[in-house]
C-alpha cells in the first residue's frame, strides 16, 4: 500500500491555517501533522508527515498520509 487517500472538504475562503486544523481533526488525536509539502503535482495535494511512526497505525513502510483537498 502506498498510503491512504482521504478527501477533506475545504472552502475556497479558508486559510492554510484553517485547513491545517481540519487535517489535524481528521486524524486520530494521537497523530498530529508535523510538516506540510505543497510541492506535490497540484496545489490540491498536500503531503502530510506524521509526528508518530506510521507503522503504529498499520500503514506499512509508507511514511506519509496524503490528503486531497477538494475546494
Amino acid at each position: 500500500m502506498t498510503g491512504v487517500n482521504t478527501v477533506i472538504e475545504a472552502l475556497e475562503t479558508e486559510t492554510l491555517e484553517q485547513v491545517i486544523v481540519k487535517l489535524n481533526a481528521a486524524l486520530n488525536s494521537t497523530y498530529q501533522v508535523s510538516q506540510f509539502d505543497c510541492s506535490l503535482p497540484t496545489s490540491a495535494w498536500v503531503k502530510i508527515d506524521l509526528a508518530t511512526p506510521v507503522s503504529s497505525i498499520q500503514l506499512g513502510e509508507e511514511s506519509t498520509l496524503r490528503y486531497m483537498l477538494r475546494v
